[in-house]
């Protein structure tokens, strides 16, 4: 089971168009022509498609989107098409230009504030949740609480292993599993202010809280089993509240030992998936814990615009609705992805060099001959298209009706090769092998020198001193101010 904040692909690369040598108006002139014969091949490949399915698209009419009520502020609004046979107007939606946006790397300013920390090219900090973030002493290993503006909450107090869960704070809460303060056994809940809420002795693991749920392991005294000389204990699964109440009793059973807990996820669509450790199955609960959908499924997704990808006994992938009826048939060998605006990305089981096709929410192929693509955002995504000549289209913006809004320039491939895209409803990522940046649509780098995603307004960074020319980390604003940044002491 994969679970995802954002969307993410991992061999889409962003490359951006720039040109010097030749006047605007020739540049306009090359570039609308480039986009006009890409845009008859990608028309080619729809038609070859339409064909090969049986189907005629002239008398097609446009996937249904769900509508939105608010846009994400920094994603441009989306220009549709009338008709999947219009073609898009280039010169309109997206005027060429020669002159790139200037980059904004993580750059000091007069507020920015120093935390002091041994071997600070080495520091360890969490990203930042409910506008507070752990950061590690590399001399005690212990880990203090920092707010956005780089102030100690807490001093270095806490003790907690980072290959496991890295602790999060969700609804104000977070599970700390280690020794604070004396409470040696189980897991403590503590508050953005460090203050304990809970100590939980007999919780021997417990997850990061989802939706103001946590799923852990209670050992309970086995009755039955125990005698006067030796205590027996048993493993039952337990939910928690952010108060460290008991919830869900009916969902509370024996599991074997040695189990790997399992969390429950994000509420979708009203529901979130939970694991039957009796069963070994994966089904769906309600936020009062009541199944809707019995433990039947070797594996699920969370539900996304009211249908979630689902694996049977079989093997294969198919997708149900919020009742638990079959919406699209289990036909599917390899996982397939989440629907976004009613397209999912489904892999056939040839390995070829364009294994992929779009499906809408009847399961109908309404795209075939796709290399790599991303999720649907706002009307708009990246695709990787062969086409039946074998000519490969790679790096395409597309609105909803798979027209043409840019494609972008082969030498930003070759300058960064082929890495990763990631959009959020904020910002558009784009992962070369040496960082992340923020881009714009078109792939044009806004931002540069960034180490993590913006969490709560703040995105780790690296930062090499202009003076001791020394590269440490630290965390910036969206306008790419240094908030604050680690050193090491003088002495």
């Amino acid at each position: 089971m994969k679970i995802k904040n954002i969307f993410k692909i991992s061999t889409l690369a962003l490359i951006v168009v720039f040109s010097t040598s030749v006047s605007a108006q020739s540049f306009f002139d090359k570039m609308n022509k480039a986009l006009d014969n890409a845009n008859k091949s990608i028309d080619k490949a729809l038609d070859a498609t339409d064909k090969a399915l049986g189907t005629d698209k002239k008398s097609q009419e446009p996937s249904k989107t769900p509508k939105t009520d608010s846009k994400p502020a920094n994603t441009p609004s989306t220009n549709q098409s009338q008709s999947p046979n219009t073609q898009s107007n280039t010169n309109k939606t997206t005027p060429a230009t020669s002159q790139t946006p200037q980059v904004i790397s993580p750059h000091i300013t007069s507020k920015t504030k120093i935390i002091e920390v041994y071997n600070a090219k080495d520091v360890v900090v969490t990203d930042f949740s409910n506008n507070v973030c752990f950061v590690r002493d590399n001399k005690t290993k212990n880990w203090a609480i920092v707010d956005t503006l780089g102030n100690f909450i807490t001093d270095y107090k806490f003790n907690f292993s980072i290959y496991e869960d890295v602790p999060y704070f969700s609804n104000n809460v977070c599970v700390i599993s280690g020794s604070l303060n004396g409470y040696k056994n189980g897991v403590v809940l503590i508050n953005t202010k460090g203050e304990v809420i809970k100590h939980l002795p007999d919780i021997s693991k417990l997850s990061n809280f989802t939706d103001g749920v946590a799923t852990g392991f209670l050992s309970v005294l086995d009755k039955k089993n125990s005698t006067t000389y030796k205590n027996v204990y048993i493993t039952k699964i337990v939910y928690l509240n952010t108060k460290g109440e008991t919830i869900f009793p009916d969902l509370s059973v024996v599991v074997p030992d040695r189990s790997t807990l399992k969390p429950s996820l994000s509420y979708r669509n009203g529901l979130a998936i939970y694991y039957d450790y009796q069963k070994n199955k994966w089904g769906y609960i309600n936020n009062s814990g009541k199944i809707i959908i019995p433990a039947i499924y070797n594996d699920v997704h969370s539900f996304s615009e009211g249908l979630a990808a689902v694996q049977n006994n079989e093997g294969l992938w198919g997708y149900i609705d919020v009742t638990g009826k079959t919406k699209i048939n289990f036909s599917y060998s390899n996982e397939p992805t989440n629907f976004s605006e009613g397209i999912a990305l489904i892999k056939k089981r040839s390995e070829d060099h364009a294994p992929y096709c779009m499906i809408d929410t009847t399961g109908k192929i309404i795209l075939q001959n796709i290399d790599n693509a991303t999720p649907f955002l706002n009307g708009k995504a990246y695709i990787d298209l062969i086409l039946p000549n074998e000519q490969y289209i790679a790096h395409v913006l597309v609105d909803r009706n798979f027209k043409i809004i840019k494609r972008l320039d082969d030498k930003f491939n070759k300058k960064f090769g082929a890495y990763g895209l990631a959009f959020s409803n904020e910002f558009i990522y784009f992962n070369p092998y040496y960082g992340i940046h923020v881009i714009t649509e078109f792939g044009d780098i806004l931002m540069d020198g960034l180490d993590s995603y913006f969490y709560c307004g703040r995105a780790r960074c690296r930062y090499t001193e202009d003076r001791s020319k020394k590269r440490t980390y630290g965390f910036i604003n969206t306008k790419g101010e240094l908030v604050f940044y680690f050193k090491e002491p003088e002495f």
